[in-house]
């Protein structure tokens, strides 16, 4: 993640172009940033509406601008790319968060999303992948077999350790956190919301709230978690069969897992809108 003089141009374009405040660059894969108060109501919708003042961070080896904030209900998180690598990891890793209300780097709570565009999304979107494996998308039977991984749609698998629990909700919200992905000017956008209050029936939460640390662990890549009911990792990654990226019988369309990643941000959730005490 350390960034070049070189580079300091593209950044600051970058940072102008998507219009969402000034981009920091971190050089460490434990940070701590600032979370800002949730500018009106956000609806999880997969674009930039809300976040256009929102202090950002900037990936650089990944690509990657991540947002937080909050308001008196939900955690918000925002993570935007133009990286098509990067989406096909998250398609076919997920991305899992871990949320530790004490700040520190526990793993006992988890919300892993898995899901995304699919490769035809990503090119009608105009985001350009030069890999071998981007060059494919011409072929009309690879389009196909990357459509059908879609038929299981997208959902967020979450892990309690102290309870026991593990369970696949929906990403609408209706069952606590949502999340929503989208295209704006060539960048692919993911919205992720968790409520703050603790665990109810049926509904999930972090147990915290404004004013109060927390700390977030963010993973994708390696090898895809299996599917709940199913052994098959996410995506459509079994091995073999429909939708499956494994495709031929001789390997050629076999895919090596992508290099995990993994980091933790440290924060004080905010406690009012900006600029009012």
């Amino acid at each position: 993640m350390r960034i070049g003089h070189h580079k300091k141009s593209y950044i600051l374009a970058l940072s102008l172009l998507i219009s969402i405040g000034a981009a920091v660059t971190v050089e460490a894969k434990t940070m701590e940033v600032k979370t800002s108060w949730a500018v009106g109501p956000v609806e999880i919708d997969g674009s930039l509406a809300e976040w256009k003042e929102m202090p950002t961070t900037f990936f650089e080896e990944e690509r990657l601008i991540l947002g937080i904030s909050n308001d008196a209900d939900n955690l918000y998180l925002f993570l935007r790319t133009d990286d098509a690598r990067l989406i096909r990891t998250i398609r076919m890793t997920g991305i899992k968060l871990w949320i530790d209300s004490k700040a520190k780097k526990k793993k006992d709570m988890s919300f892993h999303y898995r899901g995304g565009p699919t490769m035809v999304e990503i090119k009608e979107a105009g985001i350009i992948d030069t890999s071998q494996f981007g060059k494919r998308m011409n072929d009309e039977n690879f389009q196909r077999r990357m459509e059908m991984s879609r038929e299981a749609g997208d959902n967020i698998i979450l892990t309690d350790k102290e309870l026991e629990l593990e369970e696949s909700i929906p990403v609408d919200g209706s069952r606590g956190p949502a999340v929503r992905y989208g295209f704006e000017h060539g960048f692919c956008i993911y919205e992720i919301s968790i409520p703050l209050e603790e665990h109810k029936i049926d509904y999930y939460g972090v147990n915290s709230g404004p004013g109060q640390n927390i700390s977030v662990g963010i993973r994708w890549g390696g090898q895809p978690d299996r599917q709940m009911g199913t052994g098959a990792p996410s995506g459509g990654m079994g091995s073999g069969g429909r939708g499956g990226m494994g495709g031929g019988r001789g390997g050629s369309d076999r895919m090596q897992p992508p290099d995990k990643k993994e980091f933790w941000i440290k924060t004080e959730l905010a406690t009012s809108v900006p600029g009012k005490k």
